[in-house]
């Protein structure tokens, strides 16, 4: 497995830098998030929350005394809105020295484990060499190579992290699965789980939610 902490963040500096130039108020600021479920939830009249990320987004909605719904927007979306100079803020994005060229970021919003690296059981173990002497994947893109009939399931225009990045662009482009961060939650686990796709980062928090629907409905 591969096992690292990442921080996610808010892209609230953002709006600061452009208030500097013009006067915006922060009912001026959109909101947006790719996660249905936390918009569902935080948009509710009724507080459900079920997870860290969406008690801290309302907080921080509290906190900014902000009235206007997140709104649920595909990421690529959001960023082009965001190169367009509108005030958007986009909830819950790792940092990456990619988008460290284009965007500018908030101090931490939440701080969650990250994505593991699961693998079909009907596949043979990863062999050891391609581990590390804690038993975690050393390179995505090596082992997909020595499994050349796989492939692995990813969200499109979505960050893993610098180190994780660079590796799948390394990856064969026929054995990286996208899926658009549009439909992630309808069609991630089912093709995972349906082997569409033998590899996949899933955060195992996730996983477990998929799997106990699934069993106890």
């Amino acid at each position: 497995m591969i096992k690292r902490f990442f921080i996610l963040l808010l892209c609230l500096s953002f709006v600061e830098a452009q208030a500097a130039q013009q006067s915006i108020s922060i009912e001026d600021v959109e909101f947006h998030s790719d996660d249905v479920n936390l918009t569902t939830r935080v948009n509710s009249e009724v507080a459900d929350y079920d997870s860290t990320a969406t008690e801290t987004a309302q907080l921080l909605l509290d906190e900014l005394r902000y009235e206007n719904d997140i709104l649920n927007v595909p990421l690529a979306r959001s960023l082009n809105d965001i190169d367009q100079g509108k005030p958007v803020c986009v909830i819950n994005k790792i940092k990456s020295k990619a988008r460290e060229q284009r965007f500018l970021y908030s101090l931490p919003l939440n701080i969650f484990q990250t994505q593991r690296f699961y693998q079909h059981a009907t596949l043979p173990p990863i062999p050891e060499h391609f581990l590390n002497d804690s038993g975690e994947v050393i390179n995505i893109a090596e082992v997909l190579r020595a499994y050349s009939h796989s492939s692995l399931i990813v969200v499109e225009n979505y960050s893993y992290g610098d180190v994780l990045d660079a590796q799948i662009r390394d990856a064969e482009p026929n054995q990286v699965l996208k899926v658009s961060n549009a439909t992630f939650y309808s069609r991630f686990f089912t093709l995972f789980e349906n082997q569409r796709s033998d590899f996949a980062l899933i955060f195992p928090s996730a996983l477990f939610s998929d799997l106990t629907v699934q069993k106890y409905p």
